[in-house]
């Protein structure tokens, strides 16, 4: 399972993963790491690793400049993402679709994509996916007014301290606007 964290920031964003991965009752840490810079873009990646890996090594994306950042995540980013998914995950089935979340951060704002590829945009400035993401939610509202960075790793620590699918050691990326 997974913990996935974005946090926006007055810099820019933050992202903060877990290292857990799992197969039924098997949990594993993982060597690599669960979030990604994809062009000027971080992304967190919940699900299968196969999805993981496609957003590793065959998404491509523009950079994003100036406008509208939703509309770039809607119009850019969520297609091409699911278009790499479709053409290189041999397992797709749109019956199946809902095995991965992604929390992507891009011009200072961060994003909760989910199966169908709706960019989810909040006025809390954070978002969270996978299995840790309700006690991650919890501890990112109680550390209001900490340091960015510290709300990022104490609510991964939260999530490792309640949920089995969850293990550090924890990735924490930062990207300015």
């Amino acid at each position: 399972m997974t913990c996935i964290i974005g946090l926006e920031t007055e810099d820019g964003v933050i992202l903060g993963a877990d290292s857990a991965v799992t197969n039924g009752g098997e949990c594993a840490v993982r060597r690599n790491g669960k979030i990604h810079r994809v062009s000027n873009h971080l992304i967190g990646v919940s699900g299968t690793s196969r999805v993981d890996d496609v957003i590793r090594y065959h998404t491509t994306l523009p950079r994003y400049e100036t406008g509208s950042v939703h509309r770039h995540m809607t119009k850019v980013v969520c297609p091409a993402i699911t278009a790499a998914i479709r053409e290189h995950f041999s397992e797709w089935n749109d019956k199946d679709i809902g095995r991965w979340y992604f929390v992507i951060g891009v011009g200072g704002s961060v994003f909760e994509v989910d199966r169908t590829g709706h960019a989810g945009h909040y006025r809390r400035g954070y978002v969270t996916a996978g299995c840790g993401s309700t006690v991650a939610l919890g501890a990112m509202y109680a550390t209001h007014g900490m340091p960015p960075r510290k709300r990022v790793r104490l609510a991964l620590e939260a999530a490792a301290e309640h949920l089995d699918g969850v293990r550090a050691p924890f990735t924490i990326m930062e990207m300015k606007k």
